[in-house]
């Protein structure tokens, strides 16, 4: 077996797949990872203003799942679940992260004024609360402006990366 940390990646939509994994082999080489996909989440998560119980207990079911495989740690990778990967990080074992923790931290260092451009509109909201809740902590005056990167994610689902990254 290999001394290499397993990090289990979940994932609610395929287009986060390839660009997540990129990521870990410029930044982390030596990490095995391992992709977990429940591509419904992001369609079903779509349908409602709300994240709801059941979309929330799949997101719970997939990190003790996940906990099976023997991972260092789990990392989701769509931000649309804020309170449902809370509920997982809370119930795990094992370090549980959203993906937006990371960006907030980097974004809180270069000043009060950021600008989060999304491509999927049910994440904005918690994201936008999370920020919020995150400036409170940290006593910061930090406010944020979302911009919608129209037709962004249908450009990256039909194959256009690069149109994807200009939007």
């Amino acid at each position: 077996m290999s001394d290499a940390l397993r990090i289990s990646l979940i994932h609610a939509t395929p287009l986060a797949m390839a660009p997540i994994e990129a990521a870990f082999r410029e930044a982390w080489p030596e990490a095995e990872i391992l992709s977990l996909l429940d591509e419904g989440l992001s369609v079903d998560r779509a349908k409602d203003a709300a994240l709801t119980p059941d979309l929330a207990a799949r997101i719970v079911s997939l990190a003790r799942y996940a906990e099976g495989t023997g991972p260092a740690g789990i990392l989701y990778t769509c931000s649309a679940f804020g309170e449902a990967i809370e509920e997982a990080a809370r119930t795990s074992p094992l370090p549980v992260l959203k993906p937006n923790e990371a960006m907030f931290e980097e974004a809180f260092g270069h000043g009060p004024r950021v600008a989060m451009i999304y491509t999927f509109p049910a994440a904005v909201e918690g994201m936008a609360e999370e920020f919020r809740e995150e400036a409170a902590r940290r006593n910061s005056g930090a406010g944020l402006t979302t911009v919608f990167a129209e037709g962004a994610r249908e450009a990256l689902a039909g194959g256009d990366a690069e149109t994807h990254n200009r939007l």
